[in-house]
């Protein structure tokens, strides 16, 4: 039986890629996700959710590779790194849900999904409208199959044929 050896590599690409986000981007950060959440003023809604209701706060707890808060924009933006596997069905979930809440403040979570070739762009609250008006996810829950077919390109066409 084949043993699991450890790849160094795997480590070294992950911390490569959340690299070129921080050089490339201006404002980037690799940690304190939450701890900047909870400093932004203009999030009435998600705070109170933060501190009233732990248990929400446990099911929406993810930690990004690395964050963008735009306050001009009220736009968060997460940036997450995939090389060995992509990101899970759940935290994706998770991110739909955070995203409600943050729309309840008129803020925006917009997701990059970064590999070592390129990046790609997802709303997860927008994401989880059209699975759902194309009747591939279940109101009732925040996971969204597949989500990954679902970039923004591909929500704006959907919205610009649902308004033609």
């Amino acid at each position: 039986m084949a043993k699991n050896v450890p790849n160094p590599l795997r480590g070294q690409l992950h911390a490569r890629i959340i690299q070129d986000v921080l050089d490339d981007i201006p404002g980037t950060k690799a940690g304190g996700f939450w701890k900047a959440i909870k400093s932004l003023t203009s999030l009435d809604y998600v705070n109170g959710l933060l501190v009233s209701s732990p248990d929400w706060a446990r099911c929406v707890h993810f930690v990004p590779d690395a964050h963008l808060v735009d306050e001009e924009a009220r736009t968060l933006v997460v940036y997450e790194a995939v090389h060995s596997h992509d990101i899970s069905a759940r935290k994706f979930a998770q991110m739909v849900d955070f995203a409600w809440a943050l729309d309840e403040d008129y803020w925006s979570l917009i997701l990059v999904r970064c590999d070592a070739f390129s990046r790609s762009m997802f709303a997860p609250r927008d994401v989880s409208i059209v699975a759902q008006l194309e009747k591939t996810a279940d109101a009732r829950s925040y996971r969204v199959p597949q989500w990954q077919k679902y970039t923004m390109e591909y929500v704006d066409q959907f919205f610009g044929r649902l308004a033609a």
